[in-house]
C-alpha cells in the first residue's frame, strides 16, 4: 500500500483559490503514484466554524480523491471540544473517511497534531521525542515548518505558506510512504509546486557615501541593475547583515514589479524615510498581489527622533507627540496612528 500524508492546509475563504490548486496537485500526485490512502495531520480548516465555501472545497476534494482518508481533527483550529469538530460531519457522510484525534497503526506509525519539546517551534509542548521511541514513524502537524527530529519523528509542516513566519521555508512538502509495512518500504518527501510563494522585502533609506544627507533616488547603478535581474537573490540577501538590513526603495520597487502577482508579499520598513517614499505606491502593490502586508520596524526600533521624551509615556503617546512636532504628511500620519491603535 502507498500512503500520502499532508498537513495544515488551513482552508479559509480569502485563500480558496490557492487551497484549491494545492488540493488538485495532491490528487494528481495520488493518481501518478498509485496512492491508496491519504492522511491529513490536522488544521484542515482555519477556524472552528468555516464558511460554506470552505466546507464545499473539502467535500469536492474528498469526492475527486475517491480514496480512503484519515483526517485528524486538531484542537487548535477545528474543534469546539476534545470530542466535537466540524470535521466529524465528513466522517458521517462516507465510510472511507475516518475522523480521529490521533491515528495509531500498531507500533509502525503514529500521526498527530502537536509539537514536542525538541520541535523548532515548541510552544505548549507537553511531550518529548522519548515518548515515541516505540514507533517506526511519527508524523506530526501543527508546526508549519518542516523538521526531522531524529531518529523517527517528522514535523511535516504546512502544505502551503500560511503566514510570514514561514518565509524562510524553501519548499512546502508532502510525504509518500511506498510499500507501507513491506520489506521494500520507502519514504519520500515531495516538494509541492502549487503553493503561492511568500516573500519579505526589506526596505531602508540608502544614502550616497559622498553626500550623506542626500538619499539616492531615481536611476540606479549598473551593479544594482544586475542585482535586480535576480529578485530572489535580492530578497534572500535583504537583511542578512543586521548592520545594513534591506535594499533601497528604488531597488525594492523594481523587485516588487518583477514578482508574480500570485505571491504573498510583506514589505518591511526599517526606517521612517523609506516608508514615506513608498506610501504613494502602497495601494498599487496591495491590489497587485494576492496578499500584501507591511511591517513598520521603525515604530519599535527607530527611536532617534524620540529621545528626550519621558519614558513613562506609552508607545502610542510617544509616536503621537513625534508626529505632532514634525512635519509629516497628513495621510501618512493617519495611517501610522491607525497602526498604533491596532496594537
Amino acid at each position: 500500500m502507498n500512503i500520502l500524508i499532508f498537513s495544515d492546509l488551513h482552508i479559509n475563504k480569502n485563500e480558496l483559490q490557492e487551497c484549491s490548486v494545492v488540493l488538485d496537485e495532491i490528487i494528481e500526485i495520488c493518481n501518478v503514484n498509485n496512492i491508496e490512502q491519504v492522511i491529513s495531520l490536522g488544521d484542515t480548516f482555519d477556524k472552528i466554524n468555516p464558511e460554506s465555501e470552505c466546507l464545499d472545497l473539502l467535500a469536492n476534494f474528498i469526492i475527486k480523491l475517491n480514496r480512503p482518508m484519515i483526517i485528524i481533527a486538531a484542537q487548535s483550529h477545528e474543534s469546539t471540544t476534545p470530542e466535537e469538530s466540524i470535521l466529524n460531519h465528513f466522517g458521517l457522510l462516507n465510510n472511507n473517511i475516518k475522523v480521529v484525534k490521533e491515528y495509531i497503526d500498531t507500533t509502525h506509525m503514529l500521526c498527530g497534531h502537536f509539537v514536542l519539546n525538541e520541535s523548532k517551534i515548541n510552544y505548549d509542548a507537553k511531550k518529548s521525542k522519548n515518548d515515541f521511541v516505540a514507533y517506526k514513524y511519527v508524523f506530526l502537524g501543527h508546526q508549519h515548518t518542516f523538521e526531522i527530529i531524529k531518529p523517527n519523528i517528522c514535523q511535516l509542516g504546512s502544505c502551503r505558506y500560511v503566514d510570514f513566519s514561514e518565509v524562510d521555508d524553501f519548499k512546502k512538502v508532502i510525504c509518500i510512504i511506498e510499500d507501507y509495512q513491506k520489506d521494500t518500504e520507502k519514504t519520500h518527501f515531495l516538494g509541492l509546486k502549487s503553493p503561492y510563494p511568500i516573500k519579505d522585502i526589506h526596505l531602508r533609506q540608502i544614502y550616497d557615501k559622498n553626500t550623506p544627507k542626500s538619499p539616492l533616488q531615481g536611476t540606479i547603478s549598473e551593479e544594482d541593475s544586475r542585482q535586480i535581474a535576480s529578485s530572489a537573490q535580492i530578497v534572500k540577501s535583504a537583511g542578512a547583515n543586521p548592520l545594513n538590513p534591506g535594499v533601497s526603495v528604488a531597488i525594492g520597487i523594481q523587485v516588487l514589479d518583477k514578482l508574480d502577482p500570485k505571491t504573498k508579499v510583506r514589505v518591511i520598513f526599517h526606517d521612517f524615510d523609506s516608508y514615506t517614499q513608498f506610501i504613494n505606491k502602497y495601494d498599487f502593490y496591495k491590489n497587485k498581489f494576492v496578499l500584501f502586508k507591511d511591517k513598520k520596524e521603525f515604530i519599535i526600533s527607530d527611536n532617534t527622533h524620540l529621545r528626550g521624551l519621558t519614558e513613562m509615556k506609552s508607545l502610542k503617546e510617544v509616536m503621537e507627540d513625534y508626529l505632532v512636532k514634525t512635519k509629516v504628511n497628513d495621510i501618512i500620519k493617519r495611517v501610522l496612528l491607525e497602526e498604533l491603535n491596532e496594537k
